[in-house]
């Protein structure tokens, strides 16, 4: 599989949004182990309150992102 190339001038676009939001895409495990311990019981968030968050959390940093 290959990755289309970001358009010119944007090369770093997935990299300003993924730190924005401090998702940590590709990067560290954190937000995975969030979901691994909703899953096994040790915390009480919810798949489906993860998965807002992180929405939530990408969709303000396109937000902020596209204001630079």
């Amino acid at each position: 599989m290959e990755e289309t190339p970001a358009p010119e001038g944007k090369e770093s676009l997935f990299g300003d949004i993924n730190d924005q939001s401090q998702l940590g895409i590709g990067s560290t495990d954190k937000e995975k182990q969030r979901i691994i311990d909703a899953a096994i019981g040790n915390s009480k968030e919810s798949f489906e309150d993860i998965m807002k968050d992180f929405n939530t959390r990408w969709a303000n940093a396109i937000q902020s992102v596209s204001k630079k």
